[in-house]
């Protein structure tokens, strides 16, 4: 399975099981552990730039209550999600525990999580976790509207 992933080759699967993914179809999320952490989660703003069918949003990480109850200090989440569809594309995001944020990115990007369904979400309070709540009803939003 390995190499047919890495040769892009497409496995028949048995019937009990869904098609053989290859690694380029998988959404990638990227943490780099420095002070403070620093994740994405698929195609980097320089790659979606230009592209009039994404709309971004930023979220600072103190608009959460966990912020204040761990003095978790200055952070964001940024958030890209397409017109067209009306699902998010991308987020990356700096500052103390953002990169507990990377399976919930990778699952509504690889997921094709509808916007409404992330936005009512209820997140464990007080967690870092709910600022992905707050980015997806801002872009949501966004995307009605036609912003960046």
């Amino acid at each position: 399975v390995v190499a047919a992933n890495l040769l892009a080759a497409d496995a028949e699967a048995p019937p009990d099981r869904e098609p053989a993914r290859r690694f380029d179809d998988a959404v990638l999320t990227r943490c780099t552990f420095t002070d403070p952490p620093v994740m994405e989660g698929g195609p980097t703003r320089t790659e979606l730039a230009g592209d009039p069918d994404i709309a971004w949003v930023t979220v600072r990480l103190d608009e959460v209550p966990r912020s204040a109850t761990d003095e978790l200090g200055p952070g964001l989440l940024a958030m890209a999600g397409r017109r067209t569809t009306g699902l998010v594309v991308a987020a990356h995001g700096v500052g103390q525990r953002v990169d507990e944020l990377s399976h919930a990115v990778a699952l509504a990007i690889d997921g094709r999580v509808p916007l409404d369904v992330l936005r009512r979400q209820m997140y464990a309070f007080p967690t870092v976790g709910e600022v992905v709540g707050v980015a997806a009803g801002r872009l949501a939003g966004a995307l009605s509207a036609g912003g960046e």
